[in-house]
């Protein structure tokens, strides 16, 4: 391996940086995400899947290996995909998997081509994001999946935060929350599906000293290189794990249709929705009366209007009677 030098560590772009640790670079939500997507957008064995924005391909092995399918992972930075490639070379599956160097605002693949076209969080980095949402629609067949998994802000960053995040990653981050992701694919004419959300924290300082650590260690760099990597790492990783106090994520799964589908005035219920899914419930969620009853209240709570559930929390607090007020809220009748 070419030796290094502190200067080129101190010089070396986030992106760079990564691909020089072989960072796995996990999407929001790691496995738990990965495995939601691949579910809600039925990938098998005989799925083509595109991952875009694939780094050192982490999102490309997970779906690979829990589905056996056939994966092509781009990425348009030359050094993640050299990174991507000597894992792939190890990995058991790796004959499944594909690597290219790509622009994912100009694909080079056919139309039609992939049954899931998946990011893991890569979108937000790329400058026209119109224009790669219409080539990963492009690239789909009818009745595909656009699958993303992508942070977004639950409450807005202090704008000092925004603009350390923007120094390091060398893009410019706004405060998008979810509504800013949702109107995206939309505009792209992209039909919703699936939507999950959950919320990101902060680990403790002590965690974040320790993967910086850990990571600057196995490279197995001279002493004066791996105290200016773990200097490097820790200014990065401590200004993310800052910035996770502000943040929650999403695995938004939108569908390709060859026509728009007709508008509805039905209601229905959504079985197996967590308590997240529905952004009014997120303030009451948390407290010790939903926990008691956190199994039903996940099928139920979506359908119910936030004053109902606000009026039943009131009354239920430091009360033993909780369930049978619970009854009375969720057939109409008033609680006393």
């Amino acid at each position: 391996m070419k030796k290094i030098t502190p200067e080129e560590i101190k010089k070396m772009s986030y992106v760079d940086l990564m691909a020089f640790l072989e960072e796995v670079n996990r999407p929001p939500g790691c496995k738990n995400s990965v495995r939601i997507l691949v579910q809600n957008c039925f990938i098998t064995k005989d799925s083509k899947v595109l991952d875009v924005g694939c780094n050192t391909g982490y999102v490309s092995f997970e779906i690979a290996h829990l589905t056996k399918c056939s994966v092509v992972g781009i990425d348009i930075n030359e050094n993640m995909i050299r990174a991507a490639e000597k894992i792939r070379k190890r990995d058991p599956l790796g004959h499944l998997v594909k690597f290219k160097v790509v622009d994912a605002m100009n694909l080079p693949f056919p139309e039609e081509t992939f049954d899931a076209v998946v990011s893991g969080g890569s979108t937000a980095f790329i400058n026209d994001k119109i224009k790669a949402l219409q080539e990963y629609k492009r690239v789909l067949k009818q009745w595909g999946f656009v699958a993303d998994i992508n942070f977004f802000y639950k409450k807005k960053p202090p704008a000092s935060l925004l603009k350390k995040l923007n120094s390091i990653l060398e893009i410019k981050i706004e405060p998008w929350d979810i509504n800013y992701w949702m109107n995206l694919y939309e505009k792209a004419g992209l039909e919703k599906y699936f939507i999950y959300v959950d919320q990101m924290q902060p680990v403790s300082c002590q965690a974040v000293q320790n993967y910086c650590s850990v990571m600057a260690n196995e490279k197995q760099l001279p002493r004066n290189v791996e105290v200016k990597l773990k200097e490097r790492l820790l200014k990065i990783m401590s200004v993310f794990n800052e910035n996770h106090k502000y943040l929650s994520y999403g695995v938004f799964i939108f569908r390709k249709r060859p026509e728009k589908e007709q508008i509805s005035f039905l209601a229905h219920k959504k079985k197996g929705a967590t308590l997240v899914d529905n952004p009014l419930v997120l303030g009451i969620a948390a407290t010790p009366a939903a926990m008691l009853f956190k199994p039903f209240l996940e099928s139920l709570l979506i359908d119910f209007q936030p004053a109902q559930l606000r009026k039943f929390f009131r009354h239920f607090e430091g009360k033993s009677q909780g369930f049978v007020q619970f009854e009375s809220v969720i057939t109409g009748n008033d609680v006393v």
